[in-house]
């Protein structure tokens, strides 16, 4: 399959002990090993407990800013460490470590997050998701490794992570402060770092305008190449044809996205959030802790992001300015044949 450049931010890792809690059957990272994992810190002299991992063995690529905890693993010469998918690490940014309040208000801390980070029970509810996906034939991310860091960064110092959430705590309540440290000390509230696999890792909020010329229709080749290949349809469309890229946005990406989420909603699943920086390049779907049983959110939901996603991305072509045609009508057809068709 045609894979675009690394256009984005090479960011440096380092390696910090861990418990591992899931690994799929035979998958592996040789400059990973099992028990540690890899985390971005923006400041150096951690060592022994932050070992740099050198770059010429494992590369992490952030393509772009909206990607906040998440990078892409790559080889040095920019190929995939596993053949045929893109591997992601997501909760690894430990850049700004901080406690987040889910209502300041009501000072309630369900559900906190530290900066960057996961949170032990998302994780495991994302593996579960993963495995009915995989039973389901959706196509889309795969949850392949868990891992729980033995240490956190904070203040400059990397610390014990039991002992970085008391002096979090401390630093943000004032109040029954017994009562929030022994919510937090819970085994799902534990962060981790959460290995993951994709058919491709662009996402249709990737393809904008950027200093490489070459960036958009390279990412569009990747989505029009694995799309191809799954529905003969729509295979040999090429990124340089202007007629193919308008064709990609406007028919064949809705189409095999609305494929995807029609297989949710026959289970009684949804995608809670269906943004474009949700949706791959290819229709495939990722952030499955977002994917949840319950009722379908309002049609119109799925249609606002996937019309506004392929709009937006036709507009950073050169084909946009040649067929200044509204698309939002064809894509929202394209979506609902696909919504129609994946059941």
């Amino acid at each position: 399959m045609h894979r675009a450049r690394s256009l984005g931010r090479v960011i440096p890792l380092r390696r910090v002990p861990a418990e591992t809690i899931y690994v799929a059957d035979e998958f592996t990272i040789p400059e990973l090993p099992i028990n540690t994992t890899a985390v971005h810190l923006d400041y150096v002299g951690m060592e022994p407990e932050a070992l740099p991992i050198d770059p010429t063995q494992l590369l992490a690529v952030r393509r772009n800013s909206n990607h906040v905890r998440s990078f892409e693993l790559q080889t040095i010469d920019e190929q995939p460490i596993h053949q045929g998918v893109d591997t992601t690490l997501k909760g690894a940014e430990w850049a700004r470590p901080e406690l987040r309040w889910e209502d300041r208000r009501k000072r309630q801390v369900t559900n906190t997050l530290y900066h960057g980070g996961m949170q032990r029970e998302d994780a495991e509810a994302a593996l579960e998701t993963s495995h009915l996906l995989e039973e389901w034939g959706v196509h889309g991310e795969r949850i392949m490794r868990i891992d729980v860091p033995e240490v956190l960064a904070y203040q400059g110092k990397l610390l014990p992570a039991r002992r970085v959430v008391d002096q979090m705590v401390d630093a943000t309540i004032l109040d029954r402060r017994w009562k929030y440290k022994r919510h937090l000390h819970g085994e799902g509230r534990q962060p981790v770092t959460v290995v993951r696999t994709t058919p491709t890792d662009i996402r249709l909020a990737d393809v904008r305008r950027s200093i490489y010329e070459d960036s958009v229709y390279s990412q569009i080749q990747v989505g029009m190449d694995s799309i191809g290949e799954r529905e003969p349809t729509y295979s040999g469309m090429q990124a340089t044809d202007p007629t193919d890229v308008h064709s990609f946005f406007a028919e064949a990406l809705p189409y095999m996205h609305g494929v995807e989420l029609s297989k949710l909603e026959e289970r009684g699943y949804q995608q809670r959030f269906p943004h474009a920086g949700n949706i791959l390049i290819d229709g495939g779907l990722v952030d499955l802790d977002g994917i949840i049983p319950g009722g379908p959110p309002p049609h119109f939901r799925y249609l606002d992001h996937i019309i506004d996603g392929c709009v937006t991305a036709l507009q950073a072509t050169d084909t946009w300015r040649f067929q200044n045609v509204a698309i939002e009508l064809p894509v929202a057809q394209a979506f609902d044949r696909g919504f129609a068709s994946g059941r």
